[in-house]
């Protein structure tokens, strides 16, 4: 089962914090799909940076990734 819908909003002002919101709020939602027996559906998920052109160019190359362990 998956749910459907779901979406996460994070207003940082720098990488770092980004990074670290990002990373809890990840964490926070797994554990929140795995007691509701839920799965994210990877193929379907998509993230999305919105900011000023200057942070853009810090953004660009940031490796994300999704681990489900």
């Amino acid at each position: 089962m998956y749910a459907d819908d779901t979406s996460i909003s994070i207003a940082t002002g720098s990488l770092p914090e980004l990074e670290s919101a990002v990373s809890t709020e990840l964490a926070n939602l797994h554990e929140w799909l795995n007691v509701n027996k839920l799965s994210l559906n990877i193929a379907k998920t998509e993230l999305m940076l919105i900011g000023s052109r200057q942070l853009e160019t810090c953004y660009y190359d940031w490796p994300f990734t999704y681990s489900t362990n």
